[in-house]
Formats: C-alpha cells, structure tokens, sequence
C-alpha cells in the first residue's frame, strides 16, 4: 500500500485544512455524545448546552462583550450577512423608503449578490467607495461621502480575501458619523484584528467559523449591537424555548438561533479557538505576514514574469505587518492560472486556489477580473519549509512553461 503524500496547504483563506489536536478528538467525540441543546433535561443535552454556552462565552469574552446573548450562532458568514442584512433592509420603518448603502471596494459576494438583489428590486442604491492601494479606502473620499450623501448602512469587508488589505477600523470609524450603522465581514480577519467594539460602534459582526478560528465548515457567528435585536430573524422555527407560543422568542440568541443547533460543530469550534487563544495569537499572525512577506519578496524579484496584486511594490515589512493579513495574490504573465495551479498541486502536492475567489467587485477593482488570480493564504500551521516547496515549484513551472 502507497503511502499518501503529504500535502502542502496554502488555502486558507478558503477554509483551515489543517486543524490543531484538540479539534478531531474533540468533534470525533461529540458527534456521539451530544444531543439536541435545550431539548432535555437527561445528559446529553445539557452536555450540549453546556458546550454550546462555552463556546459562546469564549467568544464574548475576546470581544469584551458584557451579554454574551449577542453573539448568534449561524451554519456560516454568509448566513450571518443575510440574516443582517435582511433584517435590517425589511425593518418596518423602511417600507416605503429606498435605503442608501455605502460598500467598500473590497466586498465579497456574500454581500454583493444580496444587495444586488434589492438594488433590482429598487429597494436599495448601492454607493461604492473608491479602491485605494495605500489604505485600501480613500479616507479623504470617505469623509466628503459621508457629508454630503444620507447614507443608511455601511458595509465593511475587514480585510480583503484576496490582496489581505486591511481597512483601518479605528481610522475609518473616526472619519464617519458614528450614528451611522454599520456591518462587519469580519471572515477573513477574526480574530487576529481587535475589533474595539467598546470604542467602535458596530451594528452587526459576521464571522467565519472555519477560517482563521480554525472550526469545523458549517459554523458562523452573527454578532448584533444591542440596538438592532429588533430586526426580525432569517428564520423561523423550533428554539427549545416558549414552544406553547406561535411567535418567534423577543430574546436573543433564541430569536435568531430557530432549529436545531450542531453542538458537536460548535464544540469544536470552541475547542480550536481555545486552543488558539493560549497558543498566542499575535505572535502566529505575525509569523504567518513574515511568510508572506518572504513569498512577496520572491515574486518582486521575479517581477518580469510574476505579477504580485494590492501590495506596493516599494512596501517594507513594518508596513505590511500593520496593513495586511497574509494573503496574497498573484499571476506568472501571459499563463492561465489553471495550469499553474495544476501543475503545482500534481507536480508537488502544493494547494493554491485560482479564480475570481467569490470577489468580483475586488478583482474589478484590481483590473483582473478577465483573468482571475492566484491567491496563497496562510494558516497556523504553515512554515517556512511551505513556502521554500511553494517556490521551488514554481521556479521549475517557470522553467518549464516561459
């Protein structure tokens, strides 16, 4: 029997492959122990319960949320954007108004399908913010924006999925009126960026469980302020809770937690984010930018065949340690990416994603979206080692194809 090659996973920004110790011995038990939460007072479901509970304190307590009811459990990101954003177009105070809403250049389908979706049906105008290589958002823009436009909502994507650009939350939240709402995508930066949630006033937080929180695919978390948990739910449906009553529970986070939650998912989820909070997550996310950064510096040396994209060619590692998250894209002139993906993954087991990465108005804004791009994402678990393999395959593409 042939031994399996090992794998080099460079995909991150899609989902962490490689999960710590504590995930697989954690989920392999759960799923077999645990019952439905709520639904019982014998063990297995209080076990659940209790699970479901700790995860959710560990949550509130990183974000230093005093009710840690705010944070809602979702099967993923994109269900917390809808369940947002839905709720908040379709208030009743908005029935007859067409709202203004404000995206960043760097915004992800998740929200860009959605809000397409009203724009068509003339419920909502979509405004766009200019891209900006240095800041990612033009602040001096931002502000004549905000000053001369009635804006109802602004959507923010935290950090791009495929340049890693970060938006200066503190930097962006003192340019606007703070009585402005505002939504988070928070899936490719938590929780590696403080979010400042005791000094920023954001309305909603939509967060990724199986990225950068190193969860099981199937979890999300929708975080909402305290002066929105009146917007109705995306769903309806069975909570454990007031069962005699036809109405949806008024309380949080039963009114937006209908059906059957997975507590073997989110017990692992707890368990990798535990596992990540003790591990020291500043240190992991600065060692995963040093990666990148090396990779980066590759590329710009082979800057006649490689096209590196959203990161100044000039740029040093201070800046782009405050600036990015590491993630980087890139294209070899004049090669359709697919062959060099497959080449890569055949050749030498390394795994990178090509494509437009669910990102359209960000690939539009770098001027590729007739191309698509290369990304490489970084994990925990990646090395030094990782990225040597990485350009060591593509010098010998290189060789090969050019």
């Amino acid at each position: 029997m042939t031994q399996e090659k090992k794998i080099i996973y460079l995909d991150n920004a899609a989902t962490t492959l490689i999960k710590p110790p504590i995930f697989f011995e954690s989920i392999s038990d759960k799923f077999t122990k645990l019952a439905n939460s709520g639904r019982g007072v014998y063990k297995a479901s209080l076990d659940a319960s209790h699970d479901i509970l700790h995860t959710r304190q560990l949550l509130a307590d990183f974000l230093q949320l005093q009710n840690i009811a705010n944070i809602i459990f979702t099967p993923g990101c994109t269900y917390s954007i809808n369940t947002s954003l839905h709720g908040f177009i379709n208030q009743s105070k908005f029935k007859d108004y067409k709202l203004n809403i404000l995206v960043s250049p760097i915004e992800h389908n998740a929200v860009m399908r959605l809000l397409n979706y009203y724009e068509k049906i003339d419920k909502i105008k979509i405004h766009y913010l200019d891209y900006d290589l240095q800041n990612t958002i033009d602040y001096h823009e931002l502000k004549q924006y905000i000053n001369s436009n009635k804006i109802d909502l602004i959507i923010l994507n935290h950090a791009s999925n495929v340049t890693g650009q970060i938006i200066n939350l503190d930097k962006f939240f003192s340019t606007i009126n703070k009585s402005i709402p505002v939504l988070i995508d928070a899936a490719q930066s938590f929780p590696y960026i403080n979010l400042n949630l005791k000094d920023n006033n954001i309305s909603f937080i939509a967060l990724a469980g199986h990225k950068c929180l190193m969860g099981p695919i199937g979890t999300g978390i929708l975080y909402i302020n305290d002066n929105f948990t009146d917007i109705n739910p995306l769903v309806f449906g069975g909570t454990g809770s007031f069962s005699d009553n036809y109405n949806m529970p008024e309380f949080l986070p039963d009114k937006f937690e209908a059906g059957s939650i997975n507590a073997a998912l989110i017990s692992a989820l707890g368990a990798s984010f535990e596992y990540l909070i003790n591990s020291d997550i500043k240190t992991s996310l600065h060692n995963q930018l040093e990666l990148t950064y090396y990779f980066i510096d590759w590329c710009q040396s082979k800057n006649n065949i490689i096209e590196i994209f959203g990161v100044a060619k000039s740029i040093n590692f201070d800046s782009y340690l405050k600036n990015y998250l590491p993630v980087v894209s890139f294209r070899v002139k004049a090669i359709d990416n697919s062959l060099v993906v497959n080449f890569l993954n055949e050749k030498y087991n390394i795994c990178l994603r090509s494509g437009i990465h669910c990102a359209a108005l960000t690939h539009k804004n770098l001027n590729s979206i007739e191309t698509g791009l290369i990304r490489l994402s970084l994990g925990h678990f990646n090395t030094k080692n990782d990225i040597d393999a990485l350009i060591h395959a593509l010098n010998e593409f290189i060789k090969t194809y050019t």
